[in-house]
C-alpha cells in the first residue's frame, strides 16, 4: 500500500490498477459498437448481473481500441464516500497528471461540501482536462451508500465533455438518469446485451478448449446457460480438446459442479438465506411464477413482496416464456440442475417433499392438474395424486380433453394405476380414443380377474363392458350392453353417457331399426340442449353415424356441418374432427374430389387431438383421392405418413390396414407383384368396424384375387364376397353392401355371367344414386367399365350410370398419365420417400445409439423405434445398422442431423 502525502486516507494500489483481460476473448462487434457510442457520451452504465462478463468486456474492448482508462475497482469499504472519492481521484491522477492535489484539497477542506456539492467540484475541476479521460467505475454497486450516489451524480453533473464515465455494476444505478436520456448522454448496456449468441458462444469455447468446436456443442451450451459468459468459460475450462467431439449432453453434465461453485460464490452468497432458499426451491419446477414462488416461500417458514421478486428476476438466472397469456419463467437449464443438486445436497427428503407438496396444492388451485399430479408422485404422495387426477376426469372427458388425461395418466406408476378401478378405466378409454385396443382388451381382463373384480362397482364393469368388443357380439347383445351402461352410470361422466348412447343408436341401426335410432338420438339431443359438451353433442354425433351407415348422404352431410358449428364453437375436438371428416367422406363419395381433400387435410393437420379412428379415415381417403387425380407421390406420402402416424401412436397392429390399402392402390396402378406379395401375408377377418371404414380389409384380398385371377383365388374371392355381402345386408351397411355388390358383379363377369354380372351391378346402383354416390365404383378399375356401358345401352337405366362409368374412366386416364411420368423418371429413392420420423432414427443409428436410447431420446417405445428401422431397411434396399448408415451415408441423407 502507499499513503500519498496529501491524500486523507490510504490508497490501496490495486484498486487503481485496470484489470488485465483474458489474452483471448470471443469477437463482439456489436458490442464494441455500443461501447464506441460512449466515447462521444458522458455516461456508459454497463448493468447487469454476475458472470455476464461485464469487466472483461470492457477492458477487452480498451485494449482493441488502444485506449487508456482511469480504473476503480470499487468494494465495500468504499461505502464510506472520502476513501471512494480519494480513489478516484488516484485514478484520475493517472491518466491526466496534476489534478490528485485539488481533488485531495476538496476532501480534507474543514468545510467539505455535501456528497452532491463535493462531486460536482471534481467535475469543475476537471475542466482543466487537456484530453479526453475514461473513467471506469468497475463492481459499482459494492460502495453501496447513498452518499456515494449522490457524489457520481453530481459529478456528471458537472464534469466535461472530455470525461466519459463508464459504471459497471449489478444493481440499478443509485441516481436518476433521466436527464442524461433526454439529453442523449448516456449509453445502456443490460444482462441481454451481453449474452452471449450461439456464434459467440462457440468463439468463445474455441479459444478455452483450444481446438475447433463442434457446433452442436456451441448450441447446446448457449442453450444450457442462457449464453451467460462466465457460465460458458467454465464449461469451457471444463472441457478438454478430446471431448469436443463426444455427445453434448454428456460432456457438458460433468462440468456442472464449475457451475455451481461460481454461483455460490458470486451470486449466492450475496443474497439473504430466504433467496437462497427460494432459488433452490424453484429448481424442483420446470415453471413458474410470482405465485409459486411466494407458495415455496411459505412452505420454508417466509414471506416474500415484490421487491424480493424483483431482485431474484434481476439475476437473470431464468428467464420469460414466450407466448404464454401469463408470466411465468424459466431457468436456464444448466443452472435449474446446478441449484437441483444443491438443494438435494442441504436439504433432508421430508423438507423437499414439502416443498413439492406445497407446489402442488397451487398448481391444482390453478388447473395445472399435471404439474401438481408430478409433484404430488414426487413428494412420493400417489394417493394424493391419483386422487387429484380422479376428481377432475369427468371435467376432462366432457371438454374431450383425452391428451390431458393421457399425460396425467403416464405420471401414476402402473402398479398404482392397476389397482384403481378408475384410472384403470380411464386409461382404457384413452386406449380407445389413441387406436390401442390392445390395452382395452388389457383393462377387461383386469376387471374380471376375481382379485379384483370385487373391488370395481357395476357401473365400472358396465362402462368397460360398453368400450369392449362390440365387433364380436350381435347387435342385440351390444344394445343391451349400452342400454345397460346408461342406466348404471354416474350422470357426472359425461361422454361416457354420450357414448352410450351412441352406441344404442348404432345397434339400434344394425338391427334395421335405424328410425328409431334417429328418434332416440334426437330426443337425447333436445334432453341435452342446454349444455354442449361431450354428452350432448353425440347425440349429433351417433345421427351423423347412422346416416352414414345407412348411406343417407345428403342428411348426413347436413348433421356433420351442424356438428363440426358446434364442436368448433364450444372446443370439442374430437367431434369437431369427426364433423370434419364425414363432410371430406360425403364430398369424396360424390366425387367432389378438391373439397375432400380440404377437409382431410384440416383433419391431419389436428391428428394429435383427435380420435385415432377419426384421423386413419381421413388418411385412406386422402391417399385414394391423391390417386384418383393421378398424384401418385402425394399418395405414397400420404401412406408413409399414416403409418409414421400409426407407429408414434404406438397402434402397430393397425399396420395391417396400412398394408392392405397399398395393396388396393397397387392394384389401381396394375402392380400385381405388391398385391401378389401382400395376398401372401394377409388373411383379415370380416369385422364389424371394417364395413364402416374406407378400407375394408377382406374386400380389397376379393379384389387382388379377382386381379390375380387364378382359379383357386377366384373361388376364394366367392366365398369373401358372399360373407361380406350377407354380413353388410344383415347389419343394414349401406355403403359397404353397394360396393360389395359391385366387386361381385366383378367376379361374375370374370367367370363369364355378363347377365349375373349386369343384374348384381344395376342392384348396387340403385342404392347409389339417389344420393349420387359414384366415387367407390371409380376405384374398382378397367373391369368394372364393359359391365357400364352394357347397362347404359339398356334403357331403363338412369343417369347415375353414366356418372360412375364418368368417374370411372377419369381414375383410369389418371393412372395411364402417373405411369406414364413414373416411366420417363429414373427410379430412386424418391418413391419411398423417408418420413420425418425416419430420418430422426436413422440420424441415431449413424450416432450408434442403440434401440433404448432411441426411443428415450424421441420418447417413443423400442418396439415403435424397431419398425421404423425396418421401414427404413426397406426403403433403402439393405439391411442390418451398418449397411444402412453407409447407404444413407452415400445418398447424402444425414446431412440434416450430423
Amino acid at each position: 500500500m502507499l499513503t500519498l502525502p496529501a491524500s486523507p486516507v490510504t490508497i490501496n494500489r490495486s484498486k487503481v490498477e485496470r484489470p488485465t483481460a483474458p489474452e483471448q476473448w470471443a469477437p463482439r462487434p456489436r458490442i464494441d459498437a455500443r461501447l464506441d457510442q460512449g466515447l462521444a457520451r458522458l455516461l456508459t452504465a454497463i448493468v447487469a448481473p454476475a458472470g455476464h462478463g461485464k469487466t472483461t468486456t470492457v477492458v477487452a474492448w480498451l485494449r482493441s481500441r488502444g485506449l487508456d482508462a482511469a480504473w476503480v475497482s470499487v468494494d465495500s469499504r468504499d461505502a464510506m464516500l472520502t476513501r471512494f472519492a480519494a480513489h478516484v481521484a488516484t485514478a484520475l491522477d493517472r491518466v491526466a497528471p496534476g489534478v490528485v492535489a485539488p481533488l485531495f484539497a476538496l476532501l480534507t477542506a474543514p468545510d467539505r461540501l455535501a456528497p452532491r456539492e463535493l462531486g460536482e467540484m471534481f467535475g469543475e475541476t476537471l475542466y482543466d482536462l487537456d484530453r479526453d479521460a475514461i473513467l471506469a467505475l468497475d463492481d459499482f454497486h459494492e460502495a453501496g451508500s447513498r452518499a456515494v450516489g449522490a457524489f457520481v451524480e453530481g459529478l456528471l453533473h458537472a464534469a466535461p465533455r472530455r470525461l466519459h464515465l463508464i459504471v459497471i455494476t449489478r444493481d440499478p444505478l443509485p441516481f436518476p438518469l433521466a436527464r442524461l436520456r433526454t439529453a442523449g448522454e448516456v449509453v445502456e448496456l443490460t444482462g441481454a446485451d451481453l449474452r452471449f449468441s450461439p456464434e459467440e458462444t462457440g468463439a468463445l469455447l474455441r479459444f478455452e478448449i483450444g481446438s475447433d468446436v463442434d457446433p452442436d456443442l456451441a448450441a447446446s451450451v448457449q442453450a444450457l446457460v442462457g449464453g451467460w459468459p462466465a457460465a460458458i468459460r467454465l464449461v469451457g475450462i471444463g472441457l478438454g480438446a478430446g471431448e469436443s467431439r463426444q455427445p453434448p449432453d454428456a460432456r457438458i453434465a460433468r462440468h456442472e459442479q464449475l457451475v455451481l461453485d461460481y454461483l455460490a460464490e458470486e451470486v449466492l452468497v450475496r443474497l439473504p438465506p430466504l433467496h437462497r432458499l427460494l432459488l433452490m426451491g424453484a429448481s424442483l419446477l420446470e415453471r413458474f411464477n410470482a405465485p409459486l414462488l411466494e407458495t415455496l416461500a411459505v412452505v420454508q417458514g417466509g414471506r416474500v413482496g415484490r421487491a424480493d421478486l424483483d431482485r431474484l428476476r434481476a439475476l437473470e438466472l431464468y428467464r420469460e416464456i414466450p407466448g404464454l397469456s401469463e408470466t411465468w419463467y424459466a431457468f436456464h437449464p444448466l443452472f435449474r440442475d446446478a441449484f437441483r443438486r444443491e438443494l438435494e445436497r442441504t436439504m433432508d427428503a421430508p423438507a423437499i417433499a414439502r416443498l413439492h407438496q406445497g407446489a402442488a396444492r397451487r398448481f391444482a388451485t390453478t388447473g395445472a392438474i399435471l404439474d401438481a399430479a408430478r409433484h404430488l408422485v414426487a413428494a412420493d404422495d400417489l394417493q394424493a395424486a391419483a386422487t387429484l387426477i380422479e376428481s377432475r376426469l369427468d371435467d376432462a372427458f366432457a371438454r374431450e380433453d383425452w391428451r390431458s388425461i393421457a399425460a396425467w395418466l403416464r405420471i401414476i406408476p402402473q402398479e398404482e394405476l392397476r389397482r384403481r378401478p378408475e384410472l384403470l378405466l380411464a386409461s382404457a378409454w384413452v386406449a380407445y380414443l389413441s387406436g390401442r385396443d390392445s390395452h382395452v382388451a388389457e383393462v377387461q381382463a383386469r376387471l374380471r380377474d376375481p382379485a379384483f373384480r370385487d373391488r370395481a362397482t357395476d357401473a365400472q364393469r358396465a362402462e368397460i363392458a360398453l368400450i369392449a368388443g362390440e365387433t364380436d357380439v350381435d347387435p342385440q347383445t351390444w344394445l343391451a350392453k349400452a342400454e345397460t351402461a346408461i342406466e348404471h352410470l354416474s350422470p357426472s361422466k359425461r361422454y361416457r353417457l354420450g357414448y352410450a348412447r351412441m352406441m344404442a343408436g348404432l345397434a339400434l341401426t344394425s338391427m334395421g331399426r335405424a328410425e328409431e335410432a334417429l328418434a332416440r338420438l334426437a330426443a337425447f339431443t333436445d334432453r341435452e340442449s342446454t349444455t354442449i359438451d361431450a354428452a350432448s353433442i353425440r347425440g349429433y354425433f351417433g345421427r351423423l353415424l347412422v346416416l352414414w351407415q345407412t348411406g343417407r348422404l345428403a342428411r348426413c352431410e347436413q348433421i356433420a356441418a351442424d356438428q363440426l358449428q358446434l364442436a368448433q364453437m364450444n372446443r370439442l375436438p374430437i367431434s369437431a374432427g369427426w364433423g370434419a371428416a364425414v363432410l371430406g367422406l360425403v364430398a369424396h363419395e360424390r366425387g367432389d374430389l378438391a373439397c375432400a381433400v380440404r377437409q382431410f387435410e384440416a383433419v391431419i393437420a389436428d391428428a394429435e387431438r383427435l380420435h385415432f379412428q377419426c384421423v386413419r379415415e381421413a388418411f385412406f381417403a386422402q391417399i385414394l383421392t391423391y390417386e384418383a387425380g393421378g398424384r401418385r407421390s402425394e399418395a405414397d406420402r400420404a401412406v408413409a405418413r399414416l403409418r409414421e402416424f400409426c407407429l408414434d401412436a404406438e397402434t402397430i397392429h393397425q399396420l395391417d390396414l396400412v398394408d392392405s390399402c397399398v395393396a388396393r392402390i397397387a392394384l389401381l396402378r396394375g402392380d400385381l407383384t405388391t398385391a401378389r406379395r401382400w395376398l401372401e401375408t394377409s388373411r383379415p377377418t370380416l369385422l364389424r368396424d371394417d364395413l364402416k371404414c374406407i378400407e375394408h380389409p377382406l374386400l380389397t384380398r376379393a379384389k387382388a384375387l379377382l386381379a390375380v385371377g387364378a382359379p383357386e383365388g377366384l373361388v376364394e374371392a366367392e366365398r369373401l364376397l358372399a360373407e361380406f355381402v350377407n354380413f353388410a345386408r344383415a347389419t343394414h351397411m349401406t355403403l359397404a353392401l353397394l360396393e360389395g355388390l359391385a366387386v361381385q358383379a366383378l367376379l361374375h363377369e370374370a367367370s363369364g355371367d355378363h347377365a349375373a354380372a349386369e343384374r348384381i351391378l344395376r342392384e348396387s346402383l340403385a342404392m347409389a344414386a339417389p344420393e349420387g354416390i359414384v366415387q367407390r365404383y371409380a376405384y374398382l378399375g378397367a373391369p368394372l367399365a364393359p359391365i357400364l356401358r352394357r347397362l347404359l345401352d339398356q334403357h331403363d337405366v338412369g343417369p347415375h350410370a353414366r356418372q360412375a362409368l364418368r368417374a370411372l374412366e377419369s381414375v383410369l386416364a389418371a393412372e395411364r398419365a402417373a405411369a406414364s411420368a413414373a416411366d420417363a423418371e429414373a427410379p430412386g429413392l424418391s418413391e419411398h420417400p423417408l418420413t420425418a420420423r425416419e430420418r430422426q432414427v436413422l440420424n441415431r443409428l449413424a450416432l450408434r445409439l442403440t434401440t433404448n436410447e432411441i426411443a428415450q431420446e424421441l420418447f417413443i417405445s423400442p418396439a415403435t423405434v424397431k419398425h421404423h428401422v425396418e421401414h427404413i431397411s426397406e426403403k433403402l434396399g439393405v439391411s442390418g445398422r451398418r449397411a444402412i448408415v453407409a447407404h444413407a451415408a452415400e445418398l447424402g441423407l444425414l446431412s440434416d442431423e450430423l
